[in-house]
C-alpha cells in the first residue's frame, strides 16, 4: 500500500515536471489522490524517510534543479538550438519568428507589465530579446546562453 501511495505521487511529480519543461500540458492527467483512488497523500517527511534522504540531500537536489541566474539587460546571448520568437512571456502567444543556432541576439528591459528580470511564468525563465534584424521578442530562457567575453 505504500509502495503504492509512493508510486502514485512520483508519478504526478514525474508528469508536472515533463509539462513544465516542454512548456505544454501533460498528454494525460496526473492520478488524483481521493478518498476513491485509495491513495492518501504522503507528507514531505514520509516521501523523505521512504527514500531515505537526509534534509541535507533533498535540499542538494533542489539547487541542482534551480534555474541559472538571471542575465542582465544588455547583454549578448546566441540561441543553443532553433528559438522562438513570441510577443509575450506566454508559449500560447503568437510566434513572430524562429532563428537558428547560433543567432545572436541582445537582452533588453522587459517591459509592459513586467518590471525587471528574470521574468517566470509557470516555472519558465523569459527574456526580451532583440535580433540582429531588429525583430524584438521574447523567448525561454533555456533556448538561449551568455555569450562569454574571452
Amino acid at each position: 500500500m505504500m509502495t503504492h501511495r509512493l508510486l502514485v505521487i512520483l508519478l504526478s511529480l514525474a508528469l508536472s515536471m515533463l509539462a513544465a519543461g516542454c512548456g505544454g500540458e501533460p498528454t494525460a492527467p496526473a492520478p488524483a489522490i481521493t478518498p476513491e483512488s485509495g491513495a492518501i497523500p504522503l507528507t514531505a517527511e514520509e516521501v523523505q524517510s521512504m527514500a531515505g534522504a537526509t534534509p541535507d540531500a533533498v535540499e542538494a537536489a533542489a539547487a541542482a534543479t534551480a534555474l541559472p541566474p538571471s542575465i542582465v539587460a544588455g547583454a549578448p546571448v546566441s540561441a543553443m538550438g532553433m528559438v522562438r520568437f513570441y510577443a509575450d512571456a506566454d508559449p500560447e502567444a503568437a510566434t513572430l519568428a524562429e532563428y537558428p543556432q547560433g543567432a545572436t541576439f541582445v537582452v533588453v528591459e522587459p517591459g509592459g507589465d513586467y518590471t525587471g528580470y528574470p521574468v517566470e511564468i509557470n516555472g519558465v525563465r523569459w527574456y526580451r530579446v532583440k535580433a540582429e534584424d531588429g525583430l524584438v521578442g521574447w523567448v525561454m530562457a533555456d533556448g538561449i546562453e551568455e555569450e562569454k567575453n574571452e
